[in-house]
């Protein structure tokens, strides 16, 4: 859930169970703008395509989680239009590309917030700048692939408009 974080506890022997946390977590800080429409998910995503989600490996003993199948994005629905704190529990690991931050609205507009950090320590909160949802771009999402569309509320580019046409016309069909 929203605000879960995994804890891992190691003991061999005594009856005190010191618990750790294998995870970092993302704050973002997201404050709106008068035109800004309902928030409705916060994503993270590794810049290198790291699983952050899914299925892994524990090392109770050195408080570690190793990836074993899963997703490659964290999303986190909120469904806000007030100012608000999201925390995101990921993986800590190195990140070699850094790691992306994704904000959508309702309508698929979004923002991207990417940092070139490369570690995130377990246990460790790391903030992102406050930042004024202005949304830059928007997406359409598919079965397959999310499309992106070029353009932001009124102001589509020529072809932007033409690829929706297009979507429009064969919306029965499967778009590769």
């Amino acid at each position: 859930g929203a605000d879960a974080s995994p804890m891992i506890a190691y003991q061999t022997e005594g009856t005190f169970l010191p618990f750790s946390h294998p995870c970092a977590v993302i704050k973002v800080s997201l404050t709106r703008g008068e035109d800004t429409h309902t928030v409705r998910y916060v994503e993270f995503r590794g810049n290198a395509g790291e699983q952050v989600c899914g299925d892994f490996t524990v090392d109770f003993e050195n408080c570690a989680l190793t990836p074993a199948g899963g997703g490659k994005t964290v999303r986190v629905y909120l469904n806000k239009k007030e100012d608000t704190d999201v925390y995101i529990a990921v993986p800590a690991r190195e990140y070699p590309q850094g790691y992306t931050v994704k904000i959508v609205d309702k309508n698929g507009h979004c923002l991207e917030l990417s940092t070139t950090r490369r570690v995130v320590e377990k246990g460790t909160v790391y903030e992102m700048k406050s930042k004024e949802f202005v949304p830059t771009h928007t997406y359409l999402q598919s079965d397959s692939q999310p499309l992106r569309i070029l353009g932001v509320g009124n102001s589509w580019t020529r072809d932007g408009m033409r690829y929706l046409s297009a979507l429009a016309k064969y919306s029965d069909r499967k778009i590769i």
